[in-house]
């Protein structure tokens, strides 16, 4: 009794034929590596969080897809350091941009206030005015307001959403404090939130974001009397000690962040 492989006509025919009977194994490898990649891929499903509220569009619980190969710990984790990672390129795409409009700027900066240390993304020496930059690197669609306390992203047209502090608020602390440390009130601080991303914003929140290809207009001088320079040049030399005071802080503040978001040191 012949086996069903021995009665198949392409195992007969590739038994008459050395070129085709090559062929067929490759054929065969082929078929079984698409079967496993395919039962791998099964195992690795990702399932949305428990939404906060019922809908189509209902929020995740910790924001965005997780696997169910990992704990929350780990995912929340994860999601730490690519945002993490994606913040940085957004903050050396608006470093990048102020070098070549020639301002002088500081990165990155840490500097202690009424509630501690915080930090700052950008300081910029501007023409009539310190500029304080808070730069986010957001997708999808933002909405909000000036005034809320929290904004809105929205992702996979809109089934995804999360939120996250409203960076305008965010940015008035950063200003307060490089304001304490100018410490003259005739030198006026002017903070800034700067997109460095390819996110979208609602209407409430026009002209309140400065997309990057437009942070150049932030340095247009405001109408009004010129700004004292000696008075510029010495509230920037402040901010320069300043600076450098707070980096030798800086693990303080990175486990005072950790502390905040319950991350282990």
């Amino acid at each position: 009794m012949q086996t069903i492989l021995e009665s198949n006509p392409l195992v007969l025919a590739a038994q008459a034929n050395p070129l085709l009977a090559g062929a067929f194994v490759v054929l065969v490898l082929v078929v079984v590596a698409l079967l496993v990649r395919r039962r791998g891929r099964s195992r690795h499903l990702v399932d949305r969080e428990a939404p906060r509220r019922a809908g189509p569009a209902s929020k995740p619980a910790s924001g965005g897809r997780r696997t169910n190969l990992v704990t929350d710990a780990e995912w929340k984790a994860f999601r730490e350091v690519k945002a993490g990672i994606t913040g940085q390129k957004g903050e050396a795409a608006v470093a990048r941009q102020l070098a070549l409009l020639g301002a002088p700027a500081l990165h990155d900066v840490i500097l202690a206030d009424s509630r501690g240390l915080t930090q700052i993304d950008h300081l910029v020496l501007g023409l009539d005015a310190i500029i304080v930059i808070e730069t986010k690197t957001f997708s999808g669609f933002i909405t909000g307001s000036v005034h809320s306390n929290e904004w809105t992203q929205h992702l996979a047209q809109a089934a995804t959403w999360t939120t996250f502090q409203n960076p305008v608020r965010q940015n008035h602390r950063h200003c307060l404090a490089a304001l304490e440390i100018v410490g003259d009130l005739n030198v006026l601080v002017r903070g800034y939130v700067v997109s460095a991303g390819k996110a979208r914003f609602g209407d409430a929140l026009a002209g309140v974001v400065v997309p990057l290809d437009r942070l150049s207009e932030i340095f247009i001088p405001s109408d009004g009397p010129r700004a004292d320079q000696s008075a510029m040049r010495l509230a920037w030399e402040r901010l320069v000690a300043a600076a450098q005071a707070g980096e030798a802080r800086r693990a303080e503040h990175l486990d005072g962040v950790r502390a905040k978001r319950g991350m282990a040191a």
